[in-house]
């Protein structure tokens, strides 16, 4: 669904210029996606998953010529974790991957053809520094940034334990389980950071 509105940005809509980009970003499981449905009809705007922005991507570009937006496409959970199975790993691929992504992004906001005055964007794409660069991008649109933190480990587990990284989470063994619980835990460690240095507040889910 969201490849085909991607698609009909290039194919010339009637140009209007963007007025307010709503960008919401965090870790894996601190509800992401909710806040960006929510935001959405609220504000009458296109939502645009960074997720979906990626998918698209895999259709038109190369894994040989962009290797990291393919990082973890195709690959079962054990697999995938037996490549990166430290949790620094994963996190330097998923940034790798965010940058492939800011790319295709940043076309898409610039086109003259855009045909969206209100965007909600989300996804672990969605950076402390990554909105830094689309404010000076975008001095004259408004931008409301929402970044979502959870530090509680035992919370953590349980929304692992509830709905899982991979499908369902029944189907994982407890190491599986336990390399993704360290995994979230460092992308939260690393948005906390982020957010410290350029001066963002975080949310508490």
């Amino acid at each position: 669904m969201y490849s085909i509105h991607i698609h009909r940005v290039y194919e010339g809509a009637i140009y209007m210029a963007l007025k307010n980009l709503l960008l919401v970003g965090g870790a894996p499981l601190t509800g992401k996606s909710t806040l960006g449905l929510k935001l959405a009809n609220t504000e009458n705007a296109v939502l645009l998953p960074t997720d979906a922005v990626r998918d698209w991507m895999q259709q038109v570009v190369s894994e040989r010529d962009h290797p990291f937006l393919y990082f973890r496409k195709g690959a079962d959970a054990k697999t995938f974790y037996s490549k990166f199975d430290m949790p620094h790993k994963l996190l330097e691929g998923q940034l790798a991957q965010g940058k492939e992504v800011e790319i295709a992004i940043l076309a898409m906001l610039t086109t003259r053809y855009l045909p969206w005055t209100n965007v909600v964007i989300e996804g672990l794409v969605v950076t402390p520094s990554f909105v830094l660069s689309l404010k000076k991008r975008f001095p004259a649109v408004k931008l409301q940034t929402f970044f979502l933190y959870d530090g509680d480990a035992d919370s953590i587990r349980k929304r692992l334990l509830t709905r899982g990284l991979w499908g369902s989470p029944s189907t994982e063994s407890e190491d599986i389980t336990q390399r993704e619980l360290e995994w979230v835990i460092l992308y939260n460690e690393f948005f906390k950071e982020e957010a410290d240095k350029y001066g963002f507040t975080l949310t508490k889910v």
